[in-house]
């Protein structure tokens, strides 16, 4: 049976065993579609108890509303009282975030630091109240046979138009919201928590500045790994992203059993 409070979270697939492993997805989508190269990785799996929440008010099925719906601190605390009465998490977790996802993983860490062990961060905003375009959104669908090869031409032309959009906006809202920006992220330095900032060199859609702004604020001994790829260098790159992932949540593992 479902769980879900005020809308916003629905019963999240869980996985494995062990350390729990929250995994947060980006804006329009859900857990199933950017993580599944790691919901279905056994390393993975077999090391950690992988907890997936659908966040609703991040999901395609709300996407005109998101604008009114998102403030970092209802969402925070929503996604908290989701994780320790629902889920019943009682130990500190990774949190990974992806796209809006970081953002999310950023403030709630910020909130509650005594909840986290560790933050992986992939292809984060710089903060969670950053506008989000309420154009309707393409589904990222992989080309397949089903397609003709005029249908694959448009939906490939339009994806990439689109992307073009979304980055064009970001940055605006970037250069629009630079104090609102600087004072949601200047205290992050102070977070006293490992941090991993992976991002793609060739993200079509966060442009350079947001992660410019991420770099300067983040603690200096945030670890930061850059990837050849776009966006949703996770996806394409799972391998080499899923390697990094467990080394660096293997590490703070190590360190905190030493204390």
């Amino acid at each position: 049976m479902a769980s879900t409070i005020d809308n916003d979270h629905s019963e999240p697939s869980q996985t494995g065993k062990g350390h729990p492993l929250v995994l947060l997805h980006g804006y329009s989508g859900n857990s199933e579609i950017h993580w599944k190269n790691q919901i279905n990785n056994s390393l993975i799996r077999a090391e950690y108890h992988i907890i997936t929440p659908n966040m609703f008010s991040f999901t395609n099925k709300n996407r005109m509303e998101i604008q009114t719906k998102t403030n970092s601190t209802n969402e925070v605390k929503k996604l908290r009282y989701f994780l320790k009465k629902h889920i019943k998490i009682s130990k500190p977790l990774f949190l990974v975030g992806y796209s809006i996802g970081g953002a999310l993983a950023l403030t709630y860490a910020s909130f509650f630091p005594q909840d986290v062990l560790g933050i992986i961060l992939v292809s984060p905003l710089a903060f969670l109240n950053s506008f989000i375009p309420t154009v309707p959104t393409l589904p990222k669908r992989t080309i397949t046979k089903n397609f003709t090869r005029k249908e694959s031409s448009f939906y490939k032309a339009t994806w990439v138009v689109f992307k073009r959009i979304i980055k064009t906006l970001s940055t605006l809202n970037l250069k629009l919201n630079d104090e609102r920006v600087v004072k949601s992220l200047k205290n992050l330095h102070l977070l006293n928590i490992p941090i991993l900032l992976t991002y793609g060199l060739e993200d079509s859609i966060n442009p350079s500045q947001n992660y410019e702004l991420l770099k300067k604020y983040l603690p200096l001994r945030t670890q930061i790994v850059p990837f050849q790829g776009d966006h949703s260098f996770h996806d394409t790159e799972p391998e080499k992203f899923n390697e990094v992932l467990l080394s660096f949540c293997k590490d703070v593992r190590s360190k905190k059993n030493k204390h």
